[in-house]
């Protein structure tokens, strides 16, 4: 509708000006690198990532001396364990997926250390489930309230849920156990002669029904865990609560989880398209510095080193970024479906929003204008 002037109107008045903020939500997500950035968070990021590599290295190591029937030639040893490591965190997995998914999927394997790899699995996702609440806390305090977050503080908010952290987990996994047994009892009476292949017939569309929510629920797992972490960190919540929160926000506005998940793996591989070429950037002019400075022989000590060190902290700033990310999206889905206020923040009482400051008025507006007189 247009006024006289020609100008566009609403119910309220003239449009002056678009909130892009607000019109486009998934915007919000670009405060992903800022938090990512924050010290507190990319230093638990990079602990973390450095605790998995050394834990990694040590076990797969020795898997590789046990198995090998070369174990006196070193290189034999080195060129395995760098195979083993590379294959042991896919490629299109950030950290915390890619040493948990990864090991994981190492452990499934025919592979005489398997049970390390296990070891190494359940570390790794003990690990980041705990240093993932810090940093996700992090993330909410700086994002919902606009302050610096405290490492302390924000650490002691993990150490304090990690019963609920890490058992929040344990519910869908039930529950795909519970389904697998029910599929179990309703398949026994098809080894009845004569009558099991028409029971099974019969028990079909069942059977189907059953997998296919057994399935569903491992195959959300991946994207269910960052948001369970998410919602212990957000809202403090308990094991059970987490993972209901989180199935509610992600089967109640689907496309919009869809939506944000997916913006939020690409950005993600365009953050870590950017590092390799800032890593490759640094790698050849320490490369050249080195040579000239300290010879043939310092260069390859002082590269091999800065090279760890360079991936390390590559590997730390997607951690963070990850748990960055994982945090925001829970924040927008959970305003999209409660409509929860963005700086709705456990832990806080007090109200941070903007309002509009209102005149005194009244006696206390009278007694205020009589102070003031001389």
């Amino acid at each position: 509708m247009k006024d006289k002037g020609g100008r566009h109107m609403n119910e309220t008045g003239p449009v002056t000006a678009i909130h892009f903020v607000r019109t486009f939500p998934w915007l919000r997500l670009g405060r992903a690198i800022g938090c990512a950035l924050s010290p507190t968070q990319l230093v638990l990021a990079v602990a973390g990532v450095l605790v998995m590599t050394l834990l990694q290295d040590l076990l797969i190591a020795r898997v590789i001396f046990e198995t090998n029937t070369l174990d006196g030639i070193w290189y034999e040893v080195t060129s395995a364990l760098e195979t083993e490591t590379a294959t042991a965190e896919p490629a299109h997995f950030s950290p915390p997926l890619g040493h948990v998914a990864g090991a994981f999927q190492e452990g499934l394997s025919p592979h005489p250390g398997r049970w390390k790899l296990a070891i190494i699995a359940v570390s790794a996702f003990t690990l980041w489930t705990i240093l993932g609440v810090a940093i996700a806390r992090s993330t909410a305090v700086q994002f919902c309230r606009d302050t610096g977050p405290s490492f302390r503080s924000c650490l002691q908010w993990s150490l304090s849920r990690i019963v609920n952290s890490l058992t929040a987990i344990v519910t869908p996994l039930c529950g795909t156990l519970v389904l697998g047994i029910a599929i179990l009892v309703i398949t026994l009476p098809g080894i009845l002669p004569g009558l099991g292949t028409m029971w099974l017939h019969l028990a079909a569309p069942v059977l189907t029904l059953l997998a296919f929510v057994g399935g569903a629920i491992l195959a959300m797992l991946p994207f269910l865990w960052p948001l369970m972490v998410a919602a212990v960190a957000v809202d403090g919540s308990d094991s059970f609560d987490a993972f209901s929160r989180s199935f509610s926000l992600v089967t109640s506005r689907f496309w919009s989880a869809v939506g944000l998940i997916g913006l939020g793996v690409l950005t993600t591989r365009v953050l870590s398209w950017l590092l390799n070429h800032v890593d490759s950037s640094v790698a050849v002019m320490v490369n050249q510095f080195a040579l000239i400075v300290l010879g043939a022989k310092g260069d390859w000590m002082l590269m091999s080193a800065i090279s760890w060190w360079l991936d390390i902290f590559k590997q730390g700033i997607l951690a963070s970024y990850f748990w960055s990310v994982a945090t925001i999206i829970y924040l927008l889905l959970r305003h999209m479906v409660d409509g929860t206020p963005l700086d709705n923040l456990a832990g806080y009482d007090d109200d941070m929003r903007f309002h509009e400051p209102f005149p005194v008025v009244g006696i206390a507006g009278a007694t205020n204008t009589a102070n003031e007189q001389p």
